[in-house]
């Protein structure tokens, strides 16, 4: 199981915390991998390497100014605000108003990335909330998570998905 990526706080539903490295500046035009961090790393009693998890593409609304932009995002179809509420900074996505369309943010991933994930496991993480005050409605949803490939291997009966998530509402939930 280590050697797919699962560790122990995987396998118990925990995330451990990432420690952050120096950062190495990536390029959302080239693909290449933006911010590096590094979680668990060290040496064990054993001397043998602990795993190390490395961010290829993260977006965090308390870094900076928490303009999408300024961390390799791209964003079309609505706005997007920085709110500051009783919890910590978040990033608000609002769709136009009368279109059919959903606001979505996107960046560019190298392809050698998404084939690691695939070959040797790793964790798709996600952190959001719903504002105060928030109305849920019935069959909204409330994120959606999409990493679409460009080719899938010849003959496989698949979508070109390497991975798609969303939540949804009822009339009380998630």
């Amino acid at each position: 199981l280590v050697r797919a990526g699962r560790l122990l706080p995987f396998l118990s539903g925990q995330s451990a915390p990432l420690a952050t490295t120096p950062a190495s500046t990536g390029d959302a035009q080239s693909g290449s991998a933006g911010p590096t961090q590094q979680q668990g790393a060290g040496i064990s009693a054993g001397g043998h390497t602990e795993a190390v998890t490395r961010m290829v593409a993260g977006y965090d609304a308390n870094s900076g100014s928490g303009v999408w932009t300024e961390q390799q995002w791209n964003a079309s179809g609505g706005k997007g605000t920085v709110t500051d509420d009783s919890g910590r900074k978040a990033l608000r996505l609002e769709k136009q108003p009368g279109k059919l369309t959903s606001w979505k943010m996107f960046r560019t991933v190298a392809v050698e990335e998404a084939k690691n994930l695939l070959s040797k496991g790793g964790e798709i993480a996600v952190r959001f909330k719903i504002p105060d005050g928030s109305e849920l409605v019935n069959g909204q949803f409330v994120f959606g998570l999409y990493w679409p490939v460009s080719q899938w291997a010849s003959g496989a009966a698949a979508n070109s998905m390497l991975a798609s998530f969303f939540l949804q509402t009822d009339a009380s939930n998630l």
